[in-house]
């Protein structure tokens, strides 16, 4: 288990994290914010069995100057899934951006089901999975 204080903004995908040991400890210090907007499993700098939670501490008594403690953001609105029943090739790298015309998206993974991992990157898209 490993111990994290979270004194500046960070996003759950940051490399600030990349000692995860699995059930670790999140401290938020004041005015800091850790922002979870991926799957929490499986997506940079984490895996199935690093990226288990363990205790989230917000710290009321360590206020900034505008009063407030550290603080956890669960922001699922920029997250969508995408049937994928077609096309070549393989599995792409996870934060591999993929854009469409005006819009981009960064690839958290290819999952045949939801009940099993998702297909490693670098492998070929197995299309009996999907």
């Amino acid at each position: 288990m490993a111990t994290f204080t979270v004194i500046a903004n960070q996003n759950w995908d940051s490399s600030f994290f990349n000692t995860r040991a699995g059930g670790d400890l999140y401290n938020m210090s004041a005015g800091a914010r850790l922002t979870i907007d991926t799957d929490t499993r499986y997506c940079l700098n984490t895996s199935a069995s690093l990226g288990v939670m363990g205790q989230i501490g917000l710290n009321a008594s360590a206020t900034n100057i505008s009063g407030t403690c550290g603080e956890l953001y669960i922001d699922g609105s920029k997250v969508r899934i995408i049937p994928f029943t077609g096309g070549t090739g393989s599995v792409p790298a996870i934060g591999t951006l993929i854009t469409e015309g005006s819009v981009s998206s960064e690839l958290l993974g290819v999952w045949p089901s939801f009940i099993v991992p998702p297909q490693t990157p670098g492998t070929a898209i197995n299309h009996d999975d999907l």
